[in-house]
């Protein structure tokens, strides 16, 4: 299409898109602001172009991008949790929450925007309302490992290391390949006093990322 129309917004936009989930986000971005040069007023451009700048650490690029398409569409419920994000990244976590909560609001059924707050709110030790932000996400969502492994964290920070354990053995069912949530149960397994199951996690972890650090920093201090 680009051959015949080099200008072509949706070709430009739509081949940016799949640069970007190819991890060239640097192609993506050149690509998508040309399509965004070609039609100005389409917000899935200005979201997408934001994606791609936020996956470089532009983070400032990203929120202008962002909030482009917010001014385009109030209800992008998804631009919201972008943008909240994005600030999160920066540590602009109040901000990040009241953007999630946007998110939330034009779409309650949004389990990331749920699980998104809930990582905020973890962040400024909100740690029970974090709980019931990941236990929305995940009645949305029950397959939702990420949002059982947060809450597995919220669990540990707030001391409840069973509880913890078991939110991460639900997010082990899911996804046997997700090695935080191994690293995570190790931690929590230890501080209850069961080193040798503490030692399993961690070597579990890191027979699926043998370059994880801590992982191998654990595993000798246990």
């Amino acid at each position: 299409i680009l051959k015949d129309q080099p200008q072509h917004p949706d070709a430009l936009h739509l081949l940016g898109v799949m640069a970007h989930q190819l991890g060239k986000s640097d192609i993506a971005v050149n690509l998508i602001e040309q399509a965004i040069k070609a039609n100005p007023d389409e917000p899935d451009f200005y979201n997408n172009c934001g994606e791609a700048y936020r996956s470089l650490q532009k983070h400032e690029l990203a929120i202008s991008r962002y909030e482009q398409a917010l001014a385009i569409k109030s209800d992008f419920a998804g631009a919201h949790n972008n943008l909240g994000n994005a600030l999160k990244e920066l540590g602009r976590l109040g901000e990040a929450i009241t953007c999630y909560e946007q998110a939330i609001a034009i779409s309650p059924d949004f389990p990331m925007a749920h699980n998104n707050l809930g990582i905020a709110l973890k962040a400024l030790d909100r740690e029970e309302e974090a709980i019931s932000a990941y236990e929305v996400a995940i009645a949305i969502m029950p397959d939702y490992a990420e949002a059982h492994s947060n809450m597995g964290n919220a669990f540990k920070a707030l001391g409840e290391q069973k509880q913890a354990v078991s939110a991460y053995e639900q997010a082990l069912l899911i996804n046997p390949n997700f090695a935080m949530a191994h690293y995570n149960m190790g931690i929590a397994l230890d501080e209850l006093g069961r080193p040798d199951e503490a030692i399993s996690c961690y070597e579990q972890a890191l027979a699926i990322n043998p370059g994880y650090a801590e992982a191998h920093n654990n595993l000798g201090f246990t």
